[in-house]
């Protein structure tokens, strides 16, 4: 009886120990993003990261969280404090995470469809500006502070060439001959309205977008520079997270639009058409990168 006694509580324990170290070892994956409007943007990665959790069991995550920052900067503090595993986002916004707050590329985001993306700097059909040196003396609009297509794609691209920008806030201030001055229009739809009307003798965005609203040229724009290629959105991981996790997380995401309802997730999730590897075209740029990305994080 005594004999049957411990072994009876021995079992229980045993139970109770396997039950409280897998409640010890079971997770939330934390997934991040940037927007100004957090409600709407937890709404679309609230089924993509469902999703996810659920094909993650086996590496013990019970359940997903969505967290919203404001800006690059502040998600970046967030990795740091390890209140976020992974976010998503253009690699130029994601430049604090990786710099900064050890972040690693994971893999590429098809956003909309598309693998990668750039930027167009365009002005009116009959202006006298026809090459990027013309600029000089000039007002450039571009959209806003962190904004990869309309603001640090194109900046950066000029940077690369040597050209000297100056930040102003009035649209009728100047800066130096040899600058070329720029302004924020806070929308795509103002930087475009801005060089119509002549307020702005240039403007940026990205190309697709510029190609949607001077679609068959109907609005007289003309495209002036087309920058150089980035991936359009990626998945940045935490440095200190599990190995295993990490590579169970890629394997989800490769997999992802393998499945009926993982298409369908993805559809819902910005019309996303799949993850895959980063190209090793970029990963060679980025060290090339690094140092202006690094002089405009200074200068904001």
């Amino acid at each position: 009886m005594k004999r049957m006694l411990l072994i009876s509580i021995s079992l229980v324990t045993i139970f109770f120990t396997s039950f409280f170290t897998a409640m010890a070892f079971s997770q939330q994956l934390i997934i991040g993003a940037v927007s100004s409007e957090p409600s709407e943007e937890i709404e679309t990665f609230l089924p993509f990261s469902q999703y996810l959790a659920e094909h993650l069991e086996s590496a013990n995550i019970e359940s997903s969280k969505v967290v919203i920052a404001s800006s690059p900067s502040d998600m970046a503090n967030l990795f740091s404090e390890a209140k976020v595993d992974i976010y998503i986002d253009s690699p130029l916004s994601a430049y604090s995470v990786v710099q900064n707050a050890g972040g690693k590329f994971l893999l590429r985001r098809w956003k909309k469809g598309t693998s990668e993306y750039n930027s167009t700097i365009f002005v009116r059909a009959d202006s006298d500006i026809k090459t990027l040196s013309d600029l000089k003396g000039e007002v450039l609009a571009f959209e806003r502070p962190h904004s990869a297509s309309g603001y640090l794609l194109p900046k950066l691209d000029l940077m690369q060439l040597n050209y000297d920008l100056d930040e102003i806030k009035r649209i009728n201030q100047h800066s130096s001959q040899e600058q070329i001055s720029y302004i924020f229009s806070n929308d795509d739809e103002n930087t475009f309205f801005w060089v119509q009307k002549g307020l702005v003798n240039a403007g940026a965005m990205s190309t697709a977008k510029f190609n949607e609203m001077n679609r068959d040229n109907s609005q007289n724009m003309r495209a002036l520079h087309i920058s150089f290629n980035i991936p359009r959105h990626v998945v940045v991981y935490r440095s200190d997270l599990d190995p295993e996790l990490v590579d169970k997380i890629r394997l989800v995401l490769l997999e992802f639009d393998k499945s009926d309802l993982g298409k369908k997730v993805l559809k819902q999730f910005e019309k996303t058409t799949k993850f895959d590897e980063i190209p090793s075209q970029f990963t060679e740029m980025w060290p090339r990168l690094l140092p202006l990305l690094e002089a405009e994080l200074v200068t904001q």
